[in-house]
């Protein structure tokens, strides 16, 4: 479908335009079904046709992702708030730690590792006695937190603060690549280029284990989904950054064997469990 907005230049409110109204901005919103993807222009359009099927040619996208500094900020503020979200996040990481064999892991990696709960479920219950883990994060005070929660195990356990949200500057290898409730921050840009440096830093048949906001698939979690992606569109960092996205998408059939892919819902959101084995050469 086609929306016409209007947008005045002193303020950041949409406005739905309706025939007739006139606007020194107008953009046409075009969702394709379910994706929800969109385009605009901010070149003024004084000759707006709502039928007009020539939107796919312009070039800037509506999309918009927290930058780095924001996202630094933002999880600076949550500290250790973030637990809270365990209502819904602990069904799906329970499901992933369910069907990873981590008691055969010999070096875990952890992208966005937060305050360490799951490092320490991890290291609590599943990892052998000499397998190590390495968490990182972008967040000063999460790095913190995790590696007070993690003091425990010195000799096994080391959580770093990064720069970046690539990891291009990692040479590690690792046997277990996990990364929860992150993907869903990145741009698809950043998502492939992280799946990319996982395909690169996993030992051969190594297993890459992700947990990722999802869209729904019963009325609730489809309610959910819509009321979260539509709150993301207009300020993502009213929902820190993070919205719904199908991992499977980005998951190359020539680097990754699918082993594993579940949707599970929680008190309405939707979250899906992806395990996949490393093939192909680096």
């Amino acid at each position: 479908m086609t929306i016409a907005l209007a947008i005045p230049t002193t303020r950041s409110a949409l406005i739905v335009a309706g025939k007739g109204i006139a606007a020194p901005i107008q953009m046409k919103l075009c969702v394709n079904n379910l994706s929800h993807r969109v385009s605009y222009s901010t070149k003024p359009n004084n000759n707006c046709v709502p039928n007009d099927c020539y939107w796919a040619k312009i070039k800037a996208r509506m999309h918009k992702f927290l930058s780095l500094d924001q996202l630094i900020q933002f999880y600076d503020r949550m500290g250790a708030k973030q637990d809270t979200q365990a209502f819904y996040e602990d069904p799906a990481t329970d499901c992933l730690l369910t069907h990873v064999d981590f008691r055969n892991a010999h070096q875990v990696f952890e992208l966005g590792c937060g305050t360490g709960r799951f490092a320490q479920k991890l290291l609590n219950n599943c990892l052998p006695q000499d397998c190590t883990y390495r968490g990182v994060d972008v967040s000063a005070v999460m790095v913190q937190l995790a590696q007070k929660r993690l003091g425990r195990w010195p000799q096994r356990a080391r959580v770093d603060l990064v720069t970046k949200v690539g990891l291009s500057d990692f040479n590690e290898c690792c046997d277990h690549f996990v990364a929860n409730y992150v993907l869903d921050l990145m741009s698809p840009d950043q998502i492939r280029s992280t799946l990319n440096d996982a395909h690169r830093m996993l030992s051969p048949q190594g297993e890459l284990c992700l947990v990722s906001l999802t869209k729904g698939q019963k009325l609730l979690s489809k309610s959910v989904t819509a009321a979260w992606r539509l709150i993301h569109h207009l300020n993502p960092s009213l929902v820190g950054g993070c919205r719904p996205i199908v991992i499977e998408e980005f998951v190359k059939a020539s680097h990754w064997k699918i082993t594993y892919n579940k949707t599970v819902s929680a008190y309405g959101v939707p979250s899906e469990i992806l395990i996949a084995t490393r093939v192909g050469s680096h």
